[in-house]
């Protein structure tokens, strides 16, 4: 049995409010942020979401981290507005800025950046992900989409990327995925390419 995801979300709101009374903003505004993620990944059977839906998960997620590395990377959005009304497979850009901060800033002393960019180019749609992290050696990135690569314990520092990149194509084909360029010890950019999507058309996508 699972835990119901009503209790989590009551039992967080009362720890807000708790945190209210005690005037204690941070923590009150970390309950708000880990309250909306937990809404987004339970509250709908439907996989997609619109980019300004993804964008908001995208940024509570971004907070918590913040808290949690004491604010040492900044975080920029620059997406065009118009590309916020199509739909998107949820948990799109969460996991790639999750792999950026976990593994692309390990050791990093000077400050981090992640950009997260948008628009349409070409009948589609564009985002990229950037890091001034660590960077992939060539031989990892030789590798990284290789289908042996996927079950061996060497996987686990891109197993959010190769996931990501196996739903897009099995959902909406071979002429979309992630794209990755990166530099040893300069940083990693992840070019995402997508369709545009006003409605699921009655689609129901993995």
């Amino acid at each position: 049995n699972q835990i119901n995801p009503h209790f989590l979300r009551n039992s967080l709101n009362t720890i807000r409010w708790m945190a209210e009374l005690k005037q204690a903003q941070g923590i009150s505004r970390a309950i708000v942020s880990l309250s909306r993620l937990l809404d987004y990944n339970l509250s709908s059977d439907d996989t997609m979401a619109t980019v300004a839906e993804e964008l908001r998960y995208t940024e509570e997620y971004i907070h918590l981290q913040k808290l949690r590395y004491q604010n040492k990377f900044a975080f920029n959005l620059l997406i065009d507005d118009n590309v916020k009304r199509y739909k998107i497979l949820r948990s799109t850009f969460q996991p790639i800025v999750e792999n950026s901060i976990v593994h692309g800033f390990k050791g990093k002393r000077a400050r981090c950046v992640i950009t997260l960019e948008g628009c349409e180019s070409d009948g589609m749609l564009v985002f990229s992900i950037t890091d001034n992290g660590v960077g992939l050696e060539k031989c990892v990135m030789d590798r990284l989409f290789l289908p042996e690569r996927h079950s061996t314990k060497e996987s686990s520092k891109g197993i959010a990327l190769i996931n990501i990149q196996q739903r897009i194509k099995m959902n909406f084909g071979e002429n979309y995925g992630l794209n990755i360029q990166s530099e040893y010890g300069k940083g990693t950019t992840v070019r995402i390419i997508l369709p545009k999507i006003l409605q699921n058309n009655g689609e129901n996508p993995c």
